[in-house]
């Protein structure tokens, strides 16, 4: 026969308050606190285990230097006419394709400091620049850069926006309908700016674009021209499907590159950049060059969740409180079965 104490009451009052001799519903209650509270952590510590391995930051840039091949000797390429009022200045190659020889115009073997290139023998260089091969190859990679610069934007497509407004600009991809430049714009930091213009890059007297490596700058003018005003100092490379036009005096650290126009050309002094050929990229164009117009700001490279590739400290806390809610819980359970002295 058992015997049981009371010291607080009566059998019949402690069995009233439900705490029983026999220690079977507190018990229950005990236990059912403490699996709850152990189950809740282990399940709390799950949910935050897989994001225990991202961390925020600032986004990296995502764009990526397309590989200009054949192209990266030439300062300038055209497709339809070179024209040039003299005195120019331009440190690589000239080329002009498809069109003929006959179609440069002022420009002259001493402002070149490489060679005029022409599909026939009436260019400026006569037979020394004879190469339609040569040409026909630097057009196509020049296509070729143009549709890879066809990435995705870092901000929604805008109307029309002066890019002075935006100094100093960061690593990224920026579209626009079209890109003006009322003054000086700033390039912050490294890595690669691309500008994607649905039409036209105009560009005011006297305006500048400083900073930021010229290798790694691009200028994306997908159906109209590019016209650089007079005495503009620019960087990059600027890849137009149709024209570009220097304006007296206007400098450029970069290349003029058309696929179906003309480059024209006043007193300019182009120096094209010796750049390192970048790694192969892996990138893939957007399908669509059409997207959608969306509504006109260009944001900052925000943060956002970024997987972290070092060592997964996350996972070995996470290892860790997992196994001390279990042993807490596993202990709980047991004290709650242990017979009544």
């Amino acid at each position: 026969m058992n015997i049981f104490y009371y010291p607080n009451g009566s059998a019949s009052t402690i069995a009233a308050r439900g705490d029983g001799c026999l220690g079977r519903r507190p018990n229950k209650m005990y236990k059912l606190k403490y699996l709850t509270l152990s189950t809740i952590l282990v399940i709390s510590l799950s949910l935050a285990g897989p994001s225990s391995d991202v961390s925020a930051r600032p986004l990296t840039n995502h764009g990526v230097s397309p590989t200009l091949g054949t192209a990266a000797s030439f300062s300038v390429l055209g497709a339809t006419a070179v024209t040039n009022v003299p005195t120019s200045v331009i440190a690589g190659d000239v080329g002009l394709s498809p069109a003929a020889g006959g179609n440069y115009a002022g420009l002259t073997p001493v402002e070149v400091a490489g060679t005029i290139y022409a599909v026939d023998s009436f260019g400026p260089d006569g037979l020394a620049g004879n190469n339609p091969g040569l040409l026909t190859t630097a057009q196509n990679d020049n296509t070729a850069a143009f549709g890879f610069l066809n990435q995705t934007c870092d901000s929604d497509t805008a109307a029309v926006v002066d890019l002075t407004t935006l100094s100093p600009l960061g690593p990224g991809v920026y579209c626009a309908d079209a890109f003006l430049l009322s003054g000086n714009l700033t390039l912050s930091g490294s890595g690669v700016w691309i500008f994607k213009s649905r039409a036209t890059l105009t560009t005011s007297a006297n305006s500048s674009v400083t900073g930021g490596d010229p290798c790694n700058v691009w200028w994306r003018l997908e159906s109209s021209s590019g016209d650089i005003g007079t005495g503009s100092q620019m960087i990059g490379n600027i890849l137009a499907l149709t024209s570009i036009n220097m304006q007296a005096g206007a400098t450029l650290n970069g290349r003029v590159l058309a696929q179906t126009g003309a480059v024209t050309l006043n007193n300019n002094t182009i120096s094209g950049p010796v750049c390192v050929a970048p790694p192969v990229p892996t990138f893939t164009p957007d399908v669509d060059v059409d997207d959608d117009i969306a509504v006109r700001s260009l944001p900052n490279t925000g943060g956002a969740p970024i997987r972290n590739e070092g060592f997964p400290w996350g996972l070995v806390i996470f290892g860790g409180f997992s196994v001390i809610a279990l042993v807490l819980g596993g202990r709980a359970y047991r004290r709650t079965h242990l017979p009544k002295q």
